[in-house]
């Protein structure tokens, strides 16, 4: 059977070598991981675009992106920042980039990457948020300390600290950050009434779990349940009895965060939101779970031969993760 997705480690273990563009036009490859040196990530996030891909989740901070095949045929270049802070000072984002949310992400220092689509010549602004830890970023965020005009639009953490990142916006909408190490506080938070005017936009974790989440349109039923498990086949169970449910995965909700017993790693708990009152039809879900990247992505290509599509990606303290769903 003819492989759908196609992987690239430049520097490091070979999985499947890129083919030519003959490749493409077969309409084999739907989903292509590039996984490089920090020098060359660039290059090759503009050489998969160039070959008809674009960005749909990634890593950066680890070097490592995930791209499907483009449906609207529109041209995309990136732009890598290994560090969002030396970029902002040094210049800002180049006009027409525009921060992709689910790549922000942290080790040690901030990464991210930007994404053009031609045609877009548009300034943005953006400015990074530091804090020492998940919490003291919520306490930033309470007392105001975002730049008047710009709206957090992402948040990263990792063992040294947290961030978000936020842009400038004409009428920048109003967001709330949860932070918490223990589920059950996250989970009492997101059933609060204040999640009928807030719509979970982004998440992080290391050993806390962070959901941005950002003013939106009232909604009476809207209600979100939050799943958790440290087991991935328990997860996908959890996932697919809410969507029976008729509730539906909030993909930027996906995390993975680390359990600790006197200061020492234990194991990872994967944390998923499913969100009521989506109009649709019945989904199924399958969560991955694997060490290597090579597994994951013959798993990525076993699901999508099955007519799975890819909704989101994390990368745990010891796996990494997908989720894929089916309509």
């Amino acid at each position: 059977m003819t492989a759908i997705l196609r992987v690239v480690i430049i520097g490091g273990l070979l999985l499947l070598p890129l083919s030519g563009a003959g490749v493409l036009a077969a309409g084999d490859d739907q989903y292509r991981i590039v996984k490089t040196g920090q020098s060359t990530f660039e290059q090759e996030l503009n050489r998969t675009a160039s070959e008809g891909y674009q960005l749909v989740a990634g890593d950066p901070a680890r070097e490592m992106a995930i791209f499907v095949r483009s449906s609207d045929r529109m041209r995309r270049s990136y732009r890598f920042a290994a560090s969002v802070e030396k970029l902002l000072k040094n210049g800002g984002v180049p006009a027409g980039f525009r921060l992709i949310p689910q790549t922000f992400s942290a080790d040690v220092v901030y990464s991210a990457i930007f994404e053009n689509i031609e045609g877009d010549v548009q300034s943005r602004e953006y400015r990074l948020l530091e804090a020492g830890s998940p919490g003291a970023l919520v306490k930033k965020l309470e007392k105001g300390e975002i730049e008047p005009g710009f709206g957090v639009v992402a948040v990263a953490a990792d063992p040294y600290g947290a961030a978000a990142i936020s842009e400038r916006q004409p009428e920048p909408k109003r967001t709330t950050l949860i932070a918490s190490s223990n589920p059950d506080d996250v989970r009492n938070s997101l059933s609060s009434t204040m999640t009928r005017e807030r719509c979970l936009i982004h998440g992080d974790a290391t050993k806390d779990v962070l959901y941005l989440l950002q003013e939106c349109a009232p909604a009476a039923g809207r209600t979100y349940e939050l799943i958790a498990s440290t087991v991935s086949g328990k997860l996908e169970q959890q996932m697919n009895a809410a969507a029976a449910r008729g509730l539906r995965l909030v993909p930027s909700s996906v995390v993975s965060k680390s359990k600790t017993f006197l200061g020492n790693y234990v194991n990872a708990e994967t944390v998923a939101v499913m969100e009521s009152g989506l109009p649709g039809v019945q989904v199924t879900y399958r969560v991955l779970a694997t060490v290597r990247l090579s597994t994951l992505a013959e798993e990525i290509a076993a699901a999508a031969r099955d007519g799975y599509s890819l909704v989101s990606y994390a990368a745990g303290p010891k796996e990494l993760y997908a989720v894929l769903e089916k309509r």
